[in-house]
């Protein structure tokens, strides 16, 4: 028998690396920090911010997340 799963519907609007950047530092992480909780290395940190690689969407779905407290961090 199939489970019925609640719909979750997601609006996405890409951010810029200005933007991307800017909400790293609101949540108080250097590009460093970020770099860690991403799973990337600081230089390709660096290179989304700076926008020589585009930012996954998933890196900017879990920054929305972080920003609305929806996901917390723990020290």
């Amino acid at each position: 028998m199939a489970k019925l799963v609640p719909k979750v519907q997601v609006w996405y609007n890409p951010l810029t690396p200005r933007k991307f950047k800017r909400g790293v530092k609101r949540l108080g992480l250097n590009q460093r920090e970020a770099a860690e909780l991403f799973g990337v290395t600081p230089e390709h940190m660096s290179r989304w911010c700076t926008g020589k690689k585009p930012i996954p969407k998933i890196a900017q779905l879990a920054l929305a997340a972080l920003k609305q407290a929806v996901i917390v961090l723990e020290p």
